[in-house]
């Protein structure tokens, strides 16, 4: 099964701001329930459009497709990301 994740799904502002809302209240419910202290919604969905935005070249670099990326691929676009923050912040 395919899944769009890619730039090309998430290109109208009503999807950019779902998904912004959806962070939000995720990121609160986690706290709530966890009763963990958690970094803020603002900077997570600035690393979430920090993402979307490096997405397509991520694809490349792993030589898929960001537009049709199956789950599994999203899931390796996402670690690659998140190794290439690590790398960025150190």
């Amino acid at each position: 099964m395919r899944v769009a994740f890619g730039p090309t799904r998430l290109a109208s502002s009503t999807t950019v701001r779902r998904a912004e809302v959806a962070i939000a209240r995720t990121r609160d419910w986690l706290m709530n329930v966890t009763r963990r202290q958690l970094i803020g919604s603002k900077k997570l969905i600035r690393w979430y459009h920090e993402f979307v935005a490096r997405l397509p070249s991520i694809a490349d670099e792993l030589d898929l497709d960001a537009a049709t990326a199956s789950y599994v691929d999203f899931e390796e676009m996402l670690l690659q990301w998140l190794l290439n923050m690590k790398a960025a912040n150190n």
